[in-house]
């Protein structure tokens, strides 16, 4: 429980830090992947020998597509990367649908598709790929959950931490049914090669 806590005390220790100086961060994405890749790398070898599991390309693939897709949901709703200390200066719209009835109305039928459309694309891979690494028994509720809290998670750092991005409730709504959508869909692959395997 111990080593759970230590992590989530010093990143607020971080927070803290970092609110006191009142330091704005432009970051690159390009830099950021120049060091993350090497650890990802490093980490994925350690698993092997600390673990001492054999070694499956077909898990590790899944595992690897997993990762470079969070690396792209964290380039498109970061994107251009430019972080303040935490503060409550930003707007959150806390009103269902506004923005994307909003979007219908007064924009155009491709923008207004384009909004709804990519918000719930960009969690569909998790509620996929998920299934696939994960240890545990998931459901649809689970799943639900999940994709509710990594897209909160999404809009709050929007909200508290970037300069200029801003938290959505319809973003929360859409990004949380893609992942649901996502899900489903690993179900029926699941059926169908169930299937395949009793005919075989």
């Amino acid at each position: 429980m111990l080593l759970k806590i230590r992590p989530i005390f010093f990143a607020l220790l971080l927070i803290l830090l970092w609110d006191f100086t009142g330091i704005t961060l432009e970051l690159n994405f390009y830099i950021l992947l120049f060091f993350i890749l090497p650890i990802w790398g490093y980490k994925r070898i350690l698993y092997y020998q600390n673990n001492r599991t054999s070694f499956s390309i077909i898990n590790e693939v899944i595992i690897n597509i997993f990762f470079i897709y969070f690396l792209c949901v964290f380039y498109l709703t970061m994107n251009p990367f430019h972080f303040s200390p935490p503060s409550i200066r930003g707007n959150f719209n806390l009103n269902p649908f506004h923005d994307m009835i909003y979007q219908f109305r007064y924009r155009s039928l491709n923008y207004g598709l384009l909004y709804a459309g990519g918000n719930v694309l960009l969690l569909m891979p998790f509620g996929f790929l998920f299934p696939f690494i994960s240890a545990q028994k998931l459901n649809l509720f689970k799943m639900t959950c999940y994709g509710f809290f990594i897209s909160l998670s999404i809009e709050l750092t929007q909200y508290f931490f970037t300069t200029i991005r801003t938290g959505n409730i319809d973003d929360l709504i859409l990004n949380t049914f893609g992942s649901l959508i996502g899900y489903i869909l690993f179900l029926i692959l699941k059926m169908i090669v169930k299937e395949i395997k009793s005919q075989s």
